[in-house]
């Protein structure tokens, strides 16, 4: 299973118009997507950052929507939004929520080592 993660910052006021159409229109847009299992909108309190996770259940099946649909949203949301959203894709190693495929679980342990040096950390 595959996650894309959205952050992005709302223009002031705008937590409502986003809200209504995240659940009335983006949500049931994406449901109807192949691959599509879940979809999640996080926000901060009193703050203007909301983060947009979708669960998919392959790379394939995510990016295929993401071609489908990305000018879509784009041309929904973006007025909303005080610039561009940050875009970050992820395997889904380990879930309470979410059925996990063994393999999946096994391959993100068991993965090679990071060898090149993180700027800022150990003096890379």
């Amino acid at each position: 299973m595959f996650v894309r993660m959205v952050s992005a910052k709302l223009k002031v006021n705008q937590h409502k118009q986003f809200s209504e159409l995240f659940q009335n229109k983006l949500v049931p847009m994406v449901r109807k997507e192949r691959g599509f299992q879940d979809m999640m909108l996080l926000g901060v309190s009193g703050a203007p950052e909301v983060l947009v996770m979708s669960f998919w259940d392959s790379r394939e099946t995510m990016e295929t929507s993401e071609k489908n649909l990305s000018s879509k949203i784009q041309e929904m949301l973006f007025p909303l939004l005080e610039g561009p959203p940050e875009v970050k894709t992820f395997t889904l190693a380990y879930s309470t929520m979410h059925d996990v495929p063994a393999e999946q679980m096994m391959a993100f342990q068991n993965q090679a080592a990071i060898t090149t040096p993180i700027p800022g950390v150990g003096g890379g």
